[in-house]
């Protein structure tokens, strides 16, 4: 978890201003982070990707099934502009992205598919 945490400090900017999506995921007992490519395309009627981007993706969930993407703003995640201090920002996001990843929800693979992407791995 030591490392989920770091990964989060280091990230809190572009997880709170909710414009990036983030890929997290584990490599053996590691949390990673990965970003999400160059993604056209919206929330409502879907994203496009980039062959190239694809198979990045693909080599994520090769090493982690579970991996799963994130956006702070469409994922509820913690706002820099409602004035909590940064640690309080970190500690709640922490907490969401652990969440996200035990119990399933913001599944890399879902997203993926969703999106039209073939999941082959």
């Amino acid at each position: 978890m030591a490392s989920l945490r770091k990964l989060i400090t280091d990230r809190i900017d572009d997880i709170t201003d909710g414009i990036e999506w983030l890929i997290f995921y584990k490599d053996g007992r590691s949390w990673n982070v990965a970003e999400c490519f160059s993604v056209d395309g919206d929330y409502d009627t879907g994203y496009v990707f980039s062959e190239e981007d694809k198979n990045a993706m693909r080599r994520i969930l090769q090493k982690d099934y579970k991996a799963i993407i994130v956006n702070g703003y469409y994922n509820g995640y913690p706002s820099s502009e409602d004035g909590s201090p940064r640690a309080v920002l970190v500690e709640n996001s922490l907490r969401k992205t652990e969440c996200f990843y035990y119990d399933r929800r913001c599944q890399l693979c879902d997203f993926m598919e969703t999106n039209g992407c073939t999941v082959s791995i």
